[in-house]
């Protein structure tokens, strides 16, 4: 069992993806079982893949190419945890899908599942699984969302339902912010769900690691469906990258002791007990001032942040174009997302808190402390460079052509990123996705 990074768990693996960290579950109630046209259409197309069973009316290059990435998810994570026992030996089933219309449909009608997203892991009586379409969603979303479905799939197969709700949001968000889309980080999270966890810690929504690990399933859905802030899922992922550690300490060590206790059949109290020692009212009350002290101690991570502040830009520009507002420059952009105080992206970490429009810092590309060294961000002048967003203007409509929605690109920062777009088909009138790309 090695004591590995949690962040070498995630590949860098192109443009597909993934939207949540937790599996979505068949509710045992519903009764819809009508027959689906993709679930006929793909009924003989069903191909044994590695580690999962692809069934696809996409393009065979792009479903084998999507296989290919969750075959490499898959023994990552397992490299990175352990690996663990697999316990669930049934097939466990890849779905892509061409359209989100399908998507959600079939997911309905044939195993009784509402799509949380363009993306994301499934349990239902007929097994386990992986759905997805990538038409008309953001790349970096799916990016992300891809690896939290593997981690969420993986830890189902092999920890069963035995693991609290808290530790599989908590991995599966911490694994899909290690290294997606050229993001090489260190699995860091962002200043919006860093100050989100704080002021809860400080306020009456404050929870205790021995509350976060009670909580139930049923119970949690529950909760965090009325949790419209995402603090609930955020206090999660806090507490997860308090429990793991740094790579290679004992905290990581710990962690992976619990894991594989867990994977052995061991519940999760006893082996939640055994690996951190926790057994008494005090130990639990030491616990939960050791990850009060971390949380506000902890630092944003600058190229996260400027991420999560770039697809909250990429998400106004497609809500204010829904409107027929264009903006002109970056200032106006600025005033118009803040006039409708307009709060973002859904799509960047779902369930999780949003960057909102009425802090100022949001429209700026990072945190004060990450701008470029001194020697590297003079300019011809001599100047220092402020760290900044800049609006490009899109290329206007012109008869028999479509136009491009603006771009934003950042300066001043250590790693300079562009938020561009793209459409996923090739319909003149299917929608401009963004993208986060990089400009080193």
């Amino acid at each position: 069992m090695g004591c590995r990074g949690w962040t070498s768990a995630v590949l860098v693996l192109g443009m597909v993806g993934f939207g949540t960290g937790v599996s979505a579950v068949a509710n045992p109630q519903d009764e819809i079982r009508a027959k689906a046209s993709w679930w006929d259409r793909t009924a003989k197309s069903i191909v044994p893949a590695g580690t999962h069973r692809v069934r696809s009316d996409a393009d065979p290059r792009q479903a084998s190419a999507i296989a290919a990435q969750v075959d490499a998810l898959w023994s990552a994570v397992a490299q990175a945890l352990g690996p663990l026992r697999i316990r669930a030996l049934a097939p466990r089933d890849l779905l892509v899908f061409a359209t989100r219309e399908d998507l959600d449909d079939t997911m309905r009608s044939q195993l009784a599942i509402d799509a949380t997203g363009p993306v994301f892991a499934f349990r239902s009586p007929l097994g386990i699984g992986i759905a997805l379409s990538e038409e008309d969603a953001p790349a970096p979303m799916l990016e992300r969302g891809l690896a939290a479905a593997v981690v969420a799939e993986y830890l189902r197969s092999t920890c069963g339902a035995d693991l609290p709700p808290a530790i599989e949001i908590g991995l599966a968000d911490l694994v899909s912010r290690g290294s997606v889309g050229g993001n090489r980080g260190s699995g860091g999270i962002g200043d919006a769900g860093l100050c989100r966890v704080r002021t809860a810690a400080s306020g009456t929504s404050a929870r205790t690691p021995r509350e976060l690990l009670e909580i139930d399933a049923s119970a949690w859905r529950t909760k965090a469906a009325a949790d419209r802030a995402g603090v609930l899922q955020e206090q999660a992922s806090s507490l997860v990258r308090f429990l793991a550690g740094q790579p290679r300490s004992a905290e990581a060590a710990a962690f992976l002791r619990y894991l594989h206790g867990v994977s052995a059949g061991m519940t999760h109290d006893t082996s939640f007990a055994s690996a951190f020692g926790v057994v008494s009212d005090e130990d639990w009350a030491v616990l939960g001032r050791r990850w009060r002290e971390h949380l506000m101690a902890e630092r944003a991570n600058p190229d996260e942040t400027t991420r999560e502040r770039l697809a909250f830009l990429g998400e106004g520009l497609r809500a204010l174009d829904g409107e027929g507002v264009v903006a002109a420059s970056f200032a106006q952009l600025a005033r118009d997302l803040g006039d409708r105080s307009f709060a973002g992206p859904s799509p960047w970490r779902p369930g999780f808190s949003v960057v909102e429009a009425r802090c100022a810092s949001v429209f700026t590309p990072t945190l004060p402390c990450d701008t470029e060294s001194e020697s590297n961000r003079k300019g011809k002048s001599g100047g220092a460079a402020t760290a900044s967003f800049t609006l490009v203007p899109g290329v206007k409509a012109s008869q028999g052509a479509s136009g491009t929605p603006p771009e934003i690109t950042t300066t001043g920062v250590r790693q300079r990123l562009r938020l561009s777009w793209h459409r996923t088909r090739a319909d003149p009138e299917a929608p401009w996705v963004w993208s986060i790309e990089t400009m080193d």
